[in-house]
């Protein structure tokens, strides 16, 4: 599996895991954005870093995948010690239904991309303009990589 493909299925999948809570007062819809943002941003770096990681300690698929399940780990404790506001309960716990599914194989490029573009969705419904613009990143990239898989 190519080094671009790998990375776009950790990046992908890497959402799906869990851990976490906190405060019970609700947050303001822009304290709540920003917070998912930040999230978002923070897993897209920790993921798009992987490849030169690999390159830099001679990291094996296992430790790779590894470093990805963890910063999936942390996205999604980030995620749920979210406090949504009223307006976007209902969004967010379609999130929280989301990254706790069972992700798809990472050999089946399909249903992965199918996945990912399903959460560009959920962004936009939250109002997470950075979120939904990363996944929107992710999805041509596996989109561009179903086309050409060789390439």
């Amino acid at each position: 599996m190519r080094r671009g493909l790998r990375l776009l299925v950790l990046l992908a999948s890497a959402v799906l895991l869990g851990g976490g809570c906190g405060d019970e007062t609700p947050q303001t819809m822009a304290e709540y954005r920003s917070a998912l943002n930040s999230a978002c941003q923070e897993q897209y770096e920790a993921i798009t870093s992987l490849p030169q990681k690999q390159q830099d300690e001679s990291l094996e698929t296992d430790e790779l995948d590894e470093l990805a399940r963890e910063a999936g780990e942390r996205f999604v404790g980030k995620v749920e010690s979210l406090r949504p506001p009223t307006e976007l309960e209902k969004a967010h716990q379609t999130l929280l239904d989301a990254v706790h599914e069972k992700p798809p194989s990472k050999t089946d490029l399909e249903a992965v991309t199918a996945r990912t573009a399903g959460f560009t969705g959920i962004y936009a419904d939250l109002g997470a303009r950075r979120c939904e613009a990363l996944q929107r990143i992710a999805v041509k990239r596996l989109q561009e990589v179903r086309a050409n898989p060789r390439g």
